[in-house]
């Protein structure tokens, strides 16, 4: 009877013993008790202090609990903990349905450690900066993942608004549209592959927008989406931050250790973080938790430390990093809330919310550089038909109510309003094409696309110049492009026109050959090299200022392809004739004084190269553009001008340009351009080049020119050039006053050219070279007012002065030398 006995004074007082030690799933979800949002990385702890996990940024919780268990503890900084005890099987067996767990905020929400002398969490952070290395993705040979990404517009606190009676119409409705809808939903399934050192590719394969049938233009990438805390600064919303985990942060950023979490043998140290009172500089606030494993960031929580007069939208972002297969940490899941503070729906700010989940993580398979294509986003031409089987796939969660009723209202209306139309917008100014539809008796027909490009432009020379342009789409052909277009210049009275035909065998490498005819017209002397797809132009360009055009007509033949995704490769075959439009003769050399001309045939080959550091582009079809360039890139062309079909020229011409960019810690951020030309032969003025000036023929600081060179004053035939340019940005000083927001930005620029046989060239224009050296410097202050233009939308203009000095300054007046240049900036 002994062993009964001490089994019945075991079940006594260890009542854990009485039932069976089988593992027990916890799952469920953590909730603020007062604003009902989720509360995400709350620590869920078992028994005596050891966490069993920590809730997603959903806050939801589900992991497998193996040993015994007498007690769960659900703890988060700032709240009070919910413990939850087990004293008989059937709170087990509670415990092992779907939690809800709410949590009561903290009247006092810090816990923060402090000690006195050297401030320990110093000490955390210069051991995470030590080993970020070991953690930055970027550090990485190669990887591959995929993603769910979902994206929500909504209005603040919609679901707390109160419904009018149906009395009030207008309200009732728009509100329990609000309460009952998101304003948009958008959800994207992406595959990613990366090779070192920036080689990258992401394709989507799913996409749904609510209220569009075909939003094949729209899709949300993750490029640029994890946020990548192991780097010296953080580009967010086009502003760079400063990040608290880099060098000599400590001097800049006041940090606490809040809290310390036992993860099993490791422990969990949450630091919170803002700038030093009086220092000046663009920073966060928030909180990151280091792990000791190998102290890499496990979660972190930030947002913008700056006022909110110095930017229309606020951010949030939440990431959260897992140790994923024993090997590394990485991120596993990302949400950026945007706060639109200035545009508003029934007196509340819209907010914007993308969650991104990351899966199927590959660290061992190395992928092909063929993979690699010529663009790093491409969209799936059938993304957008994935049937609802697949989309169930695809989710982490089941749609909620809200959600499903925002595709089913929101396509319902999408169809009878047309909100398809409104997307070529988009396409519109990324692409500069607008798709033309030809309705037949029985089909619409798109196979034609108008190239807006040569829509409407304006130069000095030409005034306004109206045109239209026409080129095939895919619909069309893949591989076959033909295309054409049509001017007329209200200053020179003059029609233009072109046509071509593209043939495209590789459209894996973006090879191409294009055969091409213009009747146009074109400046001479000018530097340039092969051009992308930006879209439409928003900014100021020296080309509408221009004044001395030649007339041309040209046949090309250009092949060029893109070997790698930040190479381009080109050749070209051209035959042209030039008729100058001002007074111009070119003696031609060792000819008597009256063997000139005043037309000029030319036949020249050339090969360029284009390479970008990180280039980004996107295609949607055949259709490609650039989005985004990672400095450094580099420009090399060669050009050989053929004494033959015509031409009486033999000329070699080699041009180079690379362009840099480095911020300085706390000193804002310098830009360089230094490009150089050399050329040798028989060589007229068309083909030379100018000073590379703007002077006071603009009236805009234009980034990488001369401000106060004429556009023609030099005539070179060879050249080195060097342009400085440095934004203090607002880091020397922190305005109080909304409008008044100025930035310090500083020039230098310098220039060398030199024209050997200057007495070749005769006519209404100056033939003088710069080979005593070309110095200018000038100061711009930005934003010296900046105001709304639109809901989000911030226009920034500012002034300053350029001064002209050396060898080719005004030695009689002072003030000749001064040239005062106006600039415009936009931000949101």
């Amino acid at each position: 009877m002994r062993f009964p006995i001490f089994i019945l004074f075991l079940f006594v007082f260890f009542p854990h013993l009485a039932y069976p030690q089988t593992p027990v799933r916890l799952r469920g979800i953590v909730y603020d008790s007062v604003t009902n949002r989720q509360v995400p990385f709350t620590y869920v702890i078992i028994n005596q202090g050891i966490t069993g996990g920590s809730t997603d940024l959903d806050g939801k919780f589900d992991f497998e609990v193996k040993q015994n268990i007498e007690r769960v503890t659900f703890t988060h900084l700032g709240y009070e903990q919910v413990i939850y005890n087990i004293k008989t099987p059937q709170d087990l067996q509670a415990l092992q349905g779907f939690l809800r767990i709410a949590l009561k905020p903290k009247e006092d929400d810090l816990n923060e450690i402090t000690l006195t002398g050297i401030n320990p969490a110093h000490k955390l952070v210069k051991l995470a900066l030590k080993n970020r290395d070991l953690h930055n993705p970027k550090k990485l040979p190669f990887y591959s993942y995929n993603t769910y990404t979902k994206f929500v517009v909504d209005s603040e606190g919609s679901q707390n608004l109160v419904v009018p009676p149906p009395s009030d119409t207008a309200n009732h409705e728009a509100i329990k549209f609000l309460k009952n809808n998101y304003i948009l939903l958008i959800e994207s399934v992406t595959a990613y592959k990366f090779l070192a050192p920036t080689y990258q590719y992401e394709k989507v394969i799913a996409n749904r927008v609510s209220g569009l049938q075909n939003p094949q233009f729209i899709a949300m990438s993750t490029q640029g989406q994890a946020l990548n805390f192991y780097e010296d600064y953080l580009t967010l919303l086009n502003r760079k931050y400063l990040n608290p985990i880099s060098q000599n942060s400590w001097e800049r950023y006041d940090f606490s250790i809040e809290d310390t979490i036992l993860v099993k043998s490791d422990t969990l140290f949450w630091l919170s973080f803002e700038p030093m009172e009086g220092k000046n500089f663009d920073g966060l606030k928030g909180r990151i938790a280091i792990h000791s494993r190998s102290y890499a960031i496990q979660c972190m929580e930030l947002e913008s430390a700056l006022p909110e007069k110095e930017s229309s939208v606020g951010f949030r972002i939440e990431q959260q990093h897992e140790w994923i297969d024993e090997q590394r940490w990485f991120t596993k899941q990302i949400r950026t809330e945007l706060t639109f503070r200035s545009l508003k729906i029934r007196d509340k700010r819209v907010v914007a919310q993308t969650n991104i989940y990351f899966s199927d993580f590959d660290f061992k398979n190395k992928p092909p550089l063929r993979d690699f294509r010529d663009v790093s986003l491409e969209i799936d031409n059938e993304a957008h038909l994935q049937t609802q089987e697949k989309w169930a796939n695809y989710r982490t969660d089941t749609l909620n109510t809200r959600e499903n009723n925002t595709y089913t209202n929101l396509d319902s209306l999408g169809k009878k309003v047309g909100f398809d139309k409104f997307l070529r917008i988009s396409q519109v100014l990324t692409f500069a094409r607008l798709p033309l539809r030809i309705k037949g008796k029985k089909r619409t027909f798109e196979v034609f696309d108008i190239d807006l490009s040569h829509l409407l432009q304006y130069n000095r020379y030409e005034k306004f110049r109206l045109g239209i342009g026409l080129i095939t789409s895919d619909a069309f052909s893949k591989r076959w492009v033909f295309g054409g277009y049509f001017a007329y210049g209200f200053g020179d009275r003059r029609i233009k026109y072109g046509y071509s035909a593209m043939y495209r065998p590789f459209l894996r490498t973006d090879a191409s050959i294009t055969v091409s005819y213009r009747d146009d017209v074109r400046e001479p002397a000018r530097i340039r090299f092969m051009e992308e797809n930006k879209g439409l132009a928003l900014t100021p360009d020296r080309k509408l200022f221009t004044t001395r055009m030649d007339i041309l007509r040209q046949f090309e033949v250009k092949a060029q392809m893109r070997p790698l995704q930040n190479l381009r490769l080109g050749a070209i075959f051209s035959k042209q004739f030039i008729l100058p439009t001002y007074a111009y003769e070119f003696q031609i050399p060792k000819t008597d004084s009256l063997a000139s001309q005043t037309e000029f045939q030319l036949t020249e080959l050339s090969v360029q190269l284009q390479y970008f550091w990180g280039a980004k582009y996107m295609r949607i079809g055949t259709v490609r553009s650039l989005t985004g360039i990672t400095l450094p890139a580099f420009f090399l062309s060669y050009t050989q001008g053929l004494n033959a079909w015509g031409s009486k020229f033999s000329y070699q011409k080699w041009q180079a340009r690379l362009w840099y960019e480095h911020t300085f810690r706390n000193a804002g951020t310098t830009q360089m351009e230094v490009s150089a030309g050399y050329a040798v032969g028989a060589l007229p003025y068309h083909v030379l080049w100018n000073g590379h000036g703007a002077g006071r023929q603009v009236p805009a600081a234009i980034p990488n020119y001369f401000q106060t060179m004429g556009m023609y004053e030099f005539l070179v035939d060879s050249y080195a050039y060097v342009f400085l340019r440095h934004n203090f940005r607002r880091l020397l000083y922190k305005s109080p006053y909304e409008h008044f927001q100025p930035e310090l930005v500083l020039h230098h620029n310098f220039g060398l050219g030199s024209l050997r046989n200057p007495t070749e060239h005769m006519g209404a224009i100056e033939v003088r070279d710069f080979r005593r050296g070309f110095w200018e410097s000038g100061l711009m202050i930005n934003d010296l007012y900046k105001y709304k233009s639109g809901e989000a939308i911030r226009v920034g203009l500012g002034a300053g002065v350029f001064v002209r000095y050396g060898a080719y300054r005004d030695f009689d007046r002072f003030n000749n030398n001064l040239f005062y240049k106006i600039s415009t900036t936009i931000s949101i």
